[in-house]
């Protein structure tokens, strides 16, 4: 009968130690996290010695129930707060029915815009949330996009289903390499599949902090950015980052230096010896300290890199990408998080106030949408109990997996303030991740600031035929208007 207390005291404290690994924002601040914890060990361990059996097993049960419970409310009620302060977006105005299938279409567009395509590498079919991806359906989508010959293939992340290295593969085959020799310029934002440790694209065993690097690095590599002619706001080349490569001088120097530092500093005093130096030797080899002077760098272009810009002076077009990934996390709960740092933010909305008057549109892409919808009021499922309503909820987007709002908050209202500037350029705002379609806008009588979101590349969404979403410049330089270009009209 002991046992039965024991695992109930035992099972409360598996619960609490469960939620910090599934990484839901009440755990991760020491304001909730401290005393959900002190009270899980304290109410098991009372379990254990109350003399009184069944009074420890209502202890048991009542603590089990606080460590199911309490991170849970704790959570969604910082979701509640941060969803209220969020920018929302006006009605849906499904493209102001401006809609075409795309082989009736005729006139080049500026871009078409896609997100999410999830590619999943060669001999899978679906991916690990069991998401339908049929190669042959991709590509025949591609061939699609390609006869129109868009000036640019602008995606806004999620590329890949992990980061992994068939994935990016597959993704050249199917859709960037097709492009590129089509002579479309492809520009594409990161998003969190594409360089979160938690999805597994690469192995577990490395530290976080080493693994999204490696991710952020195939990423700048595959996806072509360098590539494409991006620069950073302060004019340095994506290319000349990316390639960077320390001199066999500075390599030495920090060999020397890393060793010399290694043995003043063994781990005890007794440690220091012949095996010691030999452990320092093996630690700073030139190819180990090169490889850690290449990933240091890499580590931090979320934050120091981004926003990246492309200029087209012929259409008056600034294209710049955010990084709404910039944080590493390897728990399950929060891998879907979307921050940008506010040094990123501020760098954004410096340039486009200095751009010259020639660069009359602007199109920002990112992976995560800094709004939340139309009529959303609190975040909260239509269905509680229906996953698939918590993951297309705003508060799973922006509370639960810890979305820093204060970002997309930051980020709209310096956009606004750009766009009531007399003489600015007109902005449009671009992303995906939530899976949905959907075309709205903030809007005043003067000016507007598109809000364009792409669904899964190649998904069906409910009874509506496949498409994606164009770009075309106004015929007298005012803006952009969109179509939605649709595959398969007869469906």
């Amino acid at each position: 009968m002991t046992s039965l207390r024991a695992g109930v005291a035992a099972l409360s404290i598996v619960v609490t130690l469960g939620h910090f690994w599934v990484g839901l924002p009440a755990m991760q601040q020491a304001f909730f996290s401290v005393p959900f914890t002190v009270l899980a060990l304290a109410g098991a361990v009372g379990a254990l010695v109350l003399r009184h059996y069944w009074a420890g097993i209502v202890l048991g049960c009542a603590i089990l129930l606080l460590a199911i419970a309490a991170p849970v409310a704790g959570t969604v009620a910082i979701g509640t707060l941060r969803h209220g302060n969020l920018k929302m977006a006006g009605p849906d105005e499904h493209d102001g029915g401006a809609s075409l299938a795309i082989d009736k279409a005729t006139e080049r567009p500026l871009f078409v815009h896609l997100s999410d395509p999830h590619f999943v590498g060669a001999g899978r079919q679906e991916t690990f949330q069991h998401l339908p991806r049929d190669p042959v359906a991709l590509a025949s989508l591609t061939e699609g996009i390609l006869r129109i010959k868009p000036t640019y293939l602008l995606v806004t992340g999620d590329v890949t289903d992990t980061g992994s290295e068939p994935e990016w593969q597959q993704a050249e085959a199917i859709l960037f390499g097709p492009a590129r020799k089509e002579g479309i310029a492809v520009i594409v934002a990161p998003g969190n599949h594409d360089l979160q440790p938690a999805f597994g694209g690469v192995q577990m065993a490395l530290s976080p902090e080493r693994a999204s690097t490696i991710l952020l690095r195939r990423f700048l590599e595959a996806s072509g950015v360098a590539r494409a002619g991006l620069r950073t706001t302060d004019d340095r080349s994506v290319a000349s980052l990316v390639d960077w490569r320390p001199t066999e001088t500075e390599v030495a120097e920090r060999a020397t230096r890393d060793y010399l530092t290694c043995m003043a500093n063994p781990i005890e005093p007794r440690a220091a010896g012949p095996a010691w130096a030999e452990g320092c030797r093996l630690a700073t080899t030139p190819e180990r300290v090169r490889e850690s002077m290449v990933t240091f760098r890499t580590a931090s272009a979320c934050a120091d890199w981004f926003p990246l810009l492309h200029t087209d002076a012929a259409a008056g077009v600034s294209i710049f990408v955010l990084c709404s990934s910039a944080v590493t996390t390897s728990t399950y709960g929060s891998n879907a998080i979307g921050t940008f740092g506010s040094p990123q933010i501020q760098r954004l909305l410096r340039t486009i106030q200095d751009l010259p008057p020639s660069a009359r549109h602007v199109l920002i892409l990112l992976h995560h949408p800094p709004v939340k919808r139309w009529g959303d009021d609190n975040g909260w499922p239509a269905n509680w109990l229906s996953w698939t309503d918590w993951n297309n909820s705003s508060m799973y987007n922006f509370g639960l997996l810890g979305s820093e709002w204060r970002d997309a908050v930051d980020l709209m209202n310096g956009l606004v303030n750009l766009r009531q500037r007399p003489g600015s350029p007109s902005i449009a705002v671009l992303f995906g991740h939530r899976h949905e379609r959907s075309f709205s806008s903030i809007r005043t009588a003067k000016w507007a600031i598109p809000l364009i979101e792409a669904d899964v590349f190649g998904a069906l969404a409910g009874n509506e035929p496949m498409g994606v979403r164009a770009g075309y410049l106004a015929a007298d330089g005012s803006g952009i208007d969109f179509r939605w270009l649709m595959f398969n009209p007869a469906r």
